[in-house]
């Protein structure tokens, strides 16, 4: 008897391919299956700004500190970055601004 595909379909159905031999997928799963490996090897998890959607231009004047502090305020509020980050951030930006300060 002749083995079929094993991948099912986001309806639900089963893919009527048959499998090549030794594996359990037909072709096109199958190199579909390593593609994605492949691209996932090289593929790098986002960073934190990815994430939070939070770029700070360098904070080098206070209007930049002050702007870090307007888009952490949004984040934390939108909930894209949680407390305990928001204040290690905010800790980092009242160094800035008190180096700033001192130049």
């Amino acid at each position: 008897m002749l083995a079929l595909c094993v991948h099912y379909f986001s309806n639900r159905e089963r893919c009527q391919s048959p499998a090549c031999k030794g594996t359990r997928f037909c072709y096109w799963h199958r190199t579909a299956l390593d593609r994605v490996a492949r691209r996932d090897k090289f593929v790098q998890p986002p960073s934190p700004a990815a994430r939070t959607g939070i770029h700070f231009a360098p904070l080098t004047s206070p209007e930049n500190i002050r702007d870090g502090v307007e888009q952490l305020n949004a984040a934390l509020l939108a909930k894209r970055i949680d407390e305990k980050r928001a204040s290690l951030v905010l800790h980092g930006l009242q160094i800035a601004a008190s180096l700033v300060r001192r130049s």
